[in-house]
């Protein structure tokens, strides 16, 4: 009785236990379950993310475009027509010059040179011209591959003689060729700056055609249409005074944007030089700086 007695006295809540409050239970189980399902949900997510970031393809850095090597164009203008009076004593222009400028252009992407001259009717006189393409050599001696023995990368060497023969061959004669034609045209030039341009007493030298020896240049530098050169540079050693008779006035062309007029003209009278546009140098060396500058710069 006495036992029974205490147990009816004991408060209600300690009568309930742990299922005091169903409803409570009930709460607590659903938020488990809640947050069991979100952290498999984000579990998903953050799978679903890495398949997608794996299946995305990368974004490719751009291309640089690669640049062509473009062959530049120096146009020799030379006038003789101050060697009776001497009265601007610009410097002749000789081969030794021209020769410097030609060896610069093979060791720099190649191109074209021209020469031609000032005289009273400077507008039939025919430039010499001469052609430097850029000849490549296909052939280097292979790298020793890893872990190839000094044995095994001999023989492959020895293999690889007979293309590297060749075309060694195909390159020299190429190079043999292109020296012939410089040597042919620094010969002609040399006879044509001799007996033509600056020789004293010539019948052409009475007057200066510059305006018929600038649009020649002209014509010259603005084509062919094919090609895409790098400079067009005219050289010329020449005051650029234009003097003719009254009676047969010629007119001077607009110089080409894509055209670059240098001239040596040690005391330069800007108020006679034709084209206004020429940049001019005291000396020729200053005029070499900057072709130099323009063809080592293009390539």
């Amino acid at each position: 009785m006495q036992l029974i007695t205490s147990l009816s006295a004991m408060p209600e809540a300690s009568k309930t236990g742990t299922v005091e409050n169903p409803c409570s239970a009930l709460f607590a189980t659903g938020m488990i379950t809640n947050t069991i399902a979100t952290m498999r949900i984000a579990k998903l997510f953050a799978l679903l993310s890495i398949l997608f970031i794996a299946c995305t393809p990368e974004e490719q850095a751009p291309e640089v475009a690669k640049v062509p090597a473009q062959p530049n164009w120096v146009y020799f203008l030379a006038d003789g027509t101050d060697v009776e009076t001497k009265r601007t004593a610009i410097p002749h222009l000789d081969t030794a010059y021209m020769a410097q400028v030609i060896d610069l252009l093979l060791a720099h992407g190649g191109g074209k040179v021209w020469l031609n001259w000032v005289d009273a009717q400077s507008g039939d006189n025919e430039a010499l011209y001469l052609d430097l393409p850029v000849v490549a050599n296909t052939w280097s001696m292979p790298e020793r591959k890893s872990m190839e023995s000094e044995d095994d990368y001999r023989k492959r060497q020895r293999s690889l003689q007979p293309d590297s023969i060749k075309e060694a061959t195909a390159y020299q004669r190429s190079m043999d060729r292109i020296a012939a034609k410089r040597a042919r045209f620094l010969a002609d030039a040399q006879r044509l700056l001799e007996t033509v341009v600056y020789p004293h007493g010539h019948k052409q030298h009475n007057q200066s055609d510059v305006h018929g020896a600038m649009n020649n240049a002209y014509r010259v530098l603005s084509g062919p249409a094919d090609a895409v050169p790098g400079n067009k540079i005219i050289v010329g050693f020449s005051d650029l005074w234009h003097f003719v008779g009254k009676s047969k006035p010629i007119a001077l062309d607009a110089m080409p944007a894509d055209v670059e007029t240098i001239i040596v003209y040690p005391n330069a009278d800007l108020s006679k030089v034709a084209v206004k546009e020429a940049r001019i140098m005291e000396h020729p060396d200053r005029a070499m700086e900057l072709i130099e500058d323009a063809i080592i710069t293009a390539h």
